[in-house]
């Protein structure tokens, strides 16, 4: 019996490999990766609450659209506006585009937390301005608020 040389043979293996690897790629199927946003039911809310993080929020800001999210962050004070960041270094920054409004409702007051770290439940709306690059995502409207502590001064963090 004749042996092919070993060259032959790895050659033969890489083209069998291109080949299978080239009829995935032409097949008919979607290959669009949906995302899973994990809500779960949480404290008596009547909607399911989505835990997030703050950088997953500002990654995909419409994948939360409308959703009840629960976010850790600062409230800092903007021009009047309370907003929640990631941190202090983000607050001391004026890091908007970092940020999501924070609006008061009967749950808690947004003026009240500032300077605050908490996590924040709330309805997340996705924020829609072309005329501005560095606008909030969007706001949250609160719902409720657990453990706000004063947050460690900017100065702390360096």
């Amino acid at each position: 019996m004749l042996k092919a040389p070993r060259g032959a043979l790895a050659m033969r293996n890489r083209s069998i490999c291109l080949l299978l690897l080239l009829a995935s790629c032409s097949s008919n199927e979607s290959t669009h990766v949906t995302k899973d946003v994990r809500c779960v039911a949480f404290g008596g809310f009547e909607a399911k609450v989505c835990p997030v993080s703050m950088l997953a929020l500002f990654a995909d800001p419409n994948d939360y659209d409308g959703k009840v999210v629960a976010i850790q962050g600062v409230v800092g004070d903007l021009g009047g506006t309370a907003l929640i960041f990631p941190n202090a270094r983000f607050v001391a920054d004026g890091d908007v585009a970092s940020a999501v409004v924070c609006r008061s409702s009967n749950a808690g007051s947004c003026a009240e937390l500032l300077n605050h770290r908490a996590t924040f439940i709330g309805k997340f709306s996705v924020a829609r301005s072309d005329d501005n690059l560095f606008a909030p995502v969007g706001s949250v409207t609160l719902m409720h608020v657990r453990g706000a502590r004063p947050s460690a001064p900017e100065s702390a963090l360096r």
